[in-house]
């Protein structure tokens, strides 16, 4: 869970930044052709965000040791809050710039 835990770190610093790039590059009025990006770029961002924090929040409460009902608890409601934010992204429609 360690080696999940620090790839999705380095994924979510990564894609954290390059996201936040692009914000600020279209608020500014260049680049604008990196709209579409920013649509495919917010679940992957989620997904990465919901795997660091899952993975950080069972490192911490297991201290060392593998408990599945543990690894339940964490990763259950978090899959649930994904599928939210699918149904979301993918029922509601997209804003325009």
């Amino acid at each position: 869970m360690d080696s999940v835990r620090q790839a999705s770190g380095f994924l979510f610093y990564t894609v954290g930044v390059l996201l936040i790039a692009f914000i600020v590059l279209m608020k500014r009025g260049l680049f604008v052709e990196f709209a579409p990006y920013l649509h495919i770029l917010d679940l992957p961002i989620i997904l990465i965000t919901i795997l660091y924090a899952g993975s950080s929040l069972y490192v911490s409460l297991s201290r060392g040791k593998k408990s599945l009902p543990l690894l339940l608890v964490v990763f259950v409601p978090l899959g649930v809050f994904f599928a939210v934010f699918c149904w979301f992204n993918f029922a509601m429609p997209f804003p325009t710039f």
